[in-house]
């Protein structure tokens, strides 16, 4: 019978030889292999770098549960976790993790689990049982940061210094990310059919295939309509490769990764600190909520079915803290009684 705390004391190699009467989780030839909750779970998410980040998270799940650093998903007999060892691995991953990295990891288990269920590998009453050890409390600094307008100019600067399309291709880009606040994959995806040039407007697929309309700065419309002119107006991705030589690949998009590549080869030139596309959604937000924007609108500019979730993205810092508290409205200090 398992004690009542499965968990080891502080400072005690945690493994999973750590819970009294573990079990080794690697599926024994006749149960076959574990992947297939794991393709499902894959299945049901909704875009290629949400499923790649989730399977990173899976990975590191079937190390941690089968003491091995060559296991993979279809290693792990998912269906026959414990409560005692799902217990065992959040306490590892709030010990060794941040806490939103160990969020994201539990999640990761709690949509494989449910896969599970799906696929009557299991009853309600166990997945509940497994599910059902606790939230990962806690916080850490967010990650990433805004650009100061100095960077964006920088990184601005480098494209224009280039003569080919890709310069005015990569600049119009720039200025998509952080004037319309778009993620990698929704710029890669862009169609020009989703630009109003008259309005302002863009068109963006977000995630779960939500669209929203998203109004753009004139700075950021110039850079688009530059690049339309070579590129040309007609359908298709807004964003085409250029091959090494210069020339535009007709009918060819650029990918997700693809624009990761082109922010850190501009930042680099540039001479800036490591920066990701994400962070020029990060200048956005802030900016938006820096003019005074209602976090609400912000929320829904950027695509967030959650209004914490924009909270998170707000990098305004200290200084902003110091402006709200210097524009309280506080009495001040009663005389009454002094002599």
């Amino acid at each position: 019978m398992l004690p009542s705390d499965p968990v080891p004391p502080p400072g005690a190699a945690l493994t999973m030889h750590s819970i009294p009467h573990s079990r080794d989780l690697s599926p024994s030839p006749e149960k076959g292999p574990g992947s297939e909750p794991v393709n499902l779970y894959l299945m049901r998410l909704n875009t290629p770098s949400s499923r790649r980040s989730t399977l990173s998270a899976i990975r590191v799940i079937a190390r941690l549960l089968t003491d091995r650093e060559d296991a993979q998903p279809h290693d792990v007999a998912w269906h026959e976790l414990t409560n005692p060892e799902a217990t065992w691995l959040r306490s590892h991953l709030i010990r060794t993790y941040a806490p939103a990295t160990a969020r994201r990891l539990m999640a990761a288990l709690r949509g494989v689990m449910r896969a599970c269920w799906s696929l009557e590998l299991l009853s309600k009453e166990q997945l509940e049982r497994i599910i059902d050890v606790g939230a990962v409390r806690g916080r850490s600094l967010p990650p990433g940061r805004a650009l100061a307008p100095t960077e964006l100019s920088a990184l601005l600067d480098v494209c224009r210094r280039d003569p080919t399309p890709r310069g005015t291709r990569d600049a119009a880009l720039l200025l998509l990310l952080v004037g319309g606040g778009l993620r990698r994959y929704e710029a890669a995806q862009l169609e020009v059919a989703g630009y109003d040039p008259v309005q302002a407007l863009l068109l963006v697929m977000g995630k779960g295939g939500r669209a929203r309309r998203v109004p753009l700065p004139a700075m950021t419309c110039a850079g688009m309509d530059r690049w339309l002119e070579v590129r040309g107006r007609g359908p298709g991705r807004m964003f085409w490769q250029v091959s090494r030589r210069g020339r535009i690949l007709a009918g060819r998009g650029i990918t997700g990764s693809a624009v990761w590549r082109i922010v850190s080869v501009r930042a680099k030139a540039a001479k800036l600190p490591s920066l990701a596309p994400h962070d020029l959604r990060r200048t956005y937000v802030t900016a938006l909520l820096d003019s005074g924007a209602d976090l609400a609108v912000t929320a829904r500019l950027a695509g967030h079915s959650m209004i914490s979730t924009t909270a998170g993205y707000d990098r305004r810092g200290d200084a902003a803290a110091r402006h709200a508290v210097d524009k309280l409205l506080l009495p001040g200090p009663s005389h009454e009684g002094v002599s």
